[in-house]
């Protein structure tokens, strides 16, 4: 079955508002909440579609446009295809063009009911441009726990707990502390590789290191549940998982792995684009590279040394 393609746009007001509309009563599954966009015409790319559905739909024209993911979605009536962007800077006030009903919508409160493709797109909207991975073996666990505390005030939202060489009392006591922390300060903690620690501090997931994801075979029980990937499999095969979101790795020239042929930018954005998920870059960043990641289809960056050089 051939698919249709379509464009959407995911419209931002601030960090936590995005535009949704419904769909009107001739349409399928009239009445459903959606993001705004619509189908690829001949011979226009994503990009230029979304452009022109977004200036007939709400009369605004995009000035910048990140890709984001391509998802595909299957609908009794056939496949789509779905080239999703983020829209962050617009000229014109948004205005019912075609005499739909629209609104600003915080990501707290999902509109319903939601168009079934968007689903899982909303969980993930809330996953921000950082992923923290923490680095007690090089830094110590106090020195962590300092280094952490001062990050998440300013303004840290997603911190992966690896250190897996450390001491067992050691990992216990740094998870513990983070959860605390990660909680106080509203920000997501995973596990990494260890299913029961999670459980026990209360974390919000876990994280898979790729040799896991290679024997597992369903997902974690968890809230949030996500992955290492280096390779076309390994994302395949958290895709198949229903993972929430994949770090892969080495982008770029790193000093933990100074043997591994880095992926660059280019091949990133070919796996960060077809993958149907949310995909952070890791190797080699700084938080200069975050706007790079996500010209190339990334959600962010991923970083262990540099996330915890705060002032």
């Amino acid at each position: 079955m051939t698919d249709t393609h379509a464009a959407v746009g995911i419209i931002w007001r601030g960090d936590n508002e995005v535009l949704m509309q419904r769909r009107r009563p001739q349409q399928t599954f009239s009445g459903y909440w959606e993001f705004p966009g619509g189908k690829i015409q001949f011979g226009e790319t994503p990009a230029q579609a979304l452009c022109r559905e977004l200036q007939e739909e709400l009369g605004i024209t995009v000035t910048t446009l990140q890709p984001w993911l391509r998802r595909r979605h299957q609908y009794p009536h056939g496949n789509v295809m779905l080239h999703f962007f983020h829209v962050r800077a617009y000229a014109g006030v948004p205005y019912a063009a075609e005499g739909q009903q629209w609104q600003w919508t915080l990501l707290a409160q999902s509109p319903s009911p939601l168009l079934p493709a968007n689903l899982s797109l909303w969980k993930w909207l809330s996953l921000p441009s950082v992923c923290a991975v923490t680095a007690a073996e090089i830094f110590g666990v106090e020195e962590m726990i300092k280094r952490m505390q001062a990050a998440l005030a300013n303004r840290l939202k997603l911190v992966q707990l690896r250190d897996k060489n450390i001491s067992a009392e050691g990992r216990r006591h740094l998870a513990t502390t983070a959860a605390t922390l990660c909680r106080a300060h509203q920000a997501l903690l995973l596990i990494n590789d260890d299913e029961q620690l999670a459980r026990d501090v209360q974390a919000d997931g876990v994280h898979l290191s790729s040799g896991k994801l290679a024997v597992c075979d369903r997902r974690p029980d968890f809230l949030w549940a996500a992955a290492s990937c280096h390779h076309e499999a390994d994302i395949a095969k958290a895709v198949t998982l229903g993972l929430d979101f994949v770090v892969l790795s080495p982008v770029n020239k790193t000093l933990t792995h100074v043997k591994a042929t880095p992926l660059g930018w280019e091949r990133f954005a070919e796996f960060a684009t077809t993958a149907g998920l949310p995909v952070y870059a890791l190797g080699g960043m700084t938080v200069a590279d975050i706007a790079v990641a996500q010209q190339h289809s990334g959600q962010g960056i991923g970083m262990m040394r540099q996330a915890w050089n705060v002032q």
